[in-house]
């Protein structure tokens, strides 16, 4: 997929520079003295590379993380479990069956978990060959839904003939509240009827905002033993999990945007650029992909370089250059704006009608304040969900917080 892209520019590149010089496929082409141009990727282009970005395995740091934990927390409940099962003493410490996972609000950590657990059910052990059920989405339960939502998937006791126990996951836990009188319906059913049976194992993904939010609102913590936040990415991490793309389609990242140190050796300023990177995105995995590909540039042919060149149909398509990567800044924001932000931030993703009924407004004043905001570049869009772009997550928990809101 990544040679279609490489084809891909190569095309834009041919055609866009035809109608300037006149050249045909195999033609040589002398170019007047200039400085080296660089250009904004196309929007096609640039769209296309995105698709890929987010095809990126789950980054195996996360992974790692969660395979080291999920060990230590089954095993400690396993113990503890087969214990009080035998023992008639009072069980002072619980069972220690509820692991949630806190990742960025606009994190990539449902999916981390779903991949996490893929290799769970595929591994040899298969840690005592217990049935693993995880929640399915086919579309964010309505608000009236999330109750009788929780109790179709998980409403009847999971473990299964051949075992007493099971290991139930609920990746993203927005999924079942909104933030209004009857949106926590959902979380009451999950904290008051599933988590407190012990011959369960639950396994929980929730975002930081949101976790904060239903602590305080469910006091959700105080059923967990095991709680893991994702490790922020470094840049030597986020170095490597890109290497893939960077390599096919040999990105340039010795920039005079970036501050690097003098050295004709570009592993120097590869380093830079990625520690730049993960500063700037805060470590979050959906925000450095955002952030990456917001520096992408085509740099056409210097001057010298044009004088004497031949096009042809097998050429290497133009270097892509990267620049300094930066958050991009907030618009000026009213107060009204800041609490669709937090919603989004809360609930991860939400369709129109849902945002109105977690914010209190008529479906009419949101459609007109999601379209301004999407002018703004602020929510994007899949289908009917609505969403953070999370190239301004930094920027907008950073107003979140010194608005004292809970995040």
């Amino acid at each position: 997929m990544l040679q279609s892209i490489l084809q891909s520019i190569q095309t834009w590149f041919r055609n866009r520079l035809q109608p300037l010089f006149g050249w045909s496929p195999v033609e040589t082409v002398k170019a007047a003295p200039s400085e080296e141009i660089l250009l904004q990727l196309p929007n096609a282009l640039r769209q296309e590379l995105l698709e890929q970005l987010h095809e990126l395995p789950s980054n195996p740091t996360h992974l790692e993380q969660l395979t080291e934990d999920f060990t230590s927390f089954f095993d400690s409940w396993d113990q503890r479990y087969c214990a009080t099962d035998t023992s008639p003493n009072w069980n002072i410490e619980g069972c220690g069956n509820v692991w949630i996972i806190v990742g960025a609000s606009t994190s990539d950590s449902p999916m981390v978990i779903a991949d996490f657990i893929q290799d769970l059910a595929d591994s040899s052990y298969q840690y005592k060959k217990l049935p693993i059920q995880s929640c399915q989405y086919g579309s964010r339960p309505g608000n009236d839904e999330l109750r009788k939502y929780l109790q179709t998937q998980f409403g009847h006791r999971l473990p299964s003939p051949d075992s007493d126990r099971a290991i139930a996951v609920i990746p993203c836990l927005e999924n079942h509240f909104l933030r209004n009188i009857d949106g926590l319906e959902g979380i009451d059913y999950l904290r008051d009827s599933l988590l407190t049976d012990t011959s369960i194992f639950w396994i929980i993904g929730v975002g930081q905002v949101a976790w904060q939010y239903l602590q305080a609102i469910s006091a959700l913590e105080s059923y967990s033993d095991h709680v893991t936040h994702l490790e922020k990415l470094s840049g030597e991490q986020l170095e490597q999990w890109f290497e893939a793309v960077t390599t096919e389609l040999d990105i340039s990242f010795k920039s005079s945007s970036l501050r690097a140190e003098p050295s004709d050796n570009d592993l120097s300023w590869r380093t830079q650029y990625f520690k730049s990177l993960a500063r700037e995105s805060k470590g979050v995995d959906a925000v450095a992909v955002q952030l990456f590909l917001e520096t992408l540039q085509l740099r056409e042919e210097t001057a010298e370089d044009n004088e004497t060149k031949e096009f042809s149909e097998e050429e290497s398509p133009p270097t892509l250059q990267a620049k300094r990567p930066a958050n991009p800044s907030l618009p000026n924001l009213g107060g009204e704006d800041v609490y669709f932000l937090y919603s989004f931030l809360l609930h991860h993703a939400l369709t129109e009608l849902q945002l109105a009924q977690s914010i209190g407004l008529s479906l009419l004043d949101v459609k007109d304040k999601v379209q301004a905001l999407r002018k703004l570049r602020l929510v994007e869009q899949q289908g009917d969900l609505l969403r953070l772009n999370p190239a301004y997550y930094p920027a907008v928990y950073s107003r979140l917080d010194g608005d004292n809101f809970l995040v």
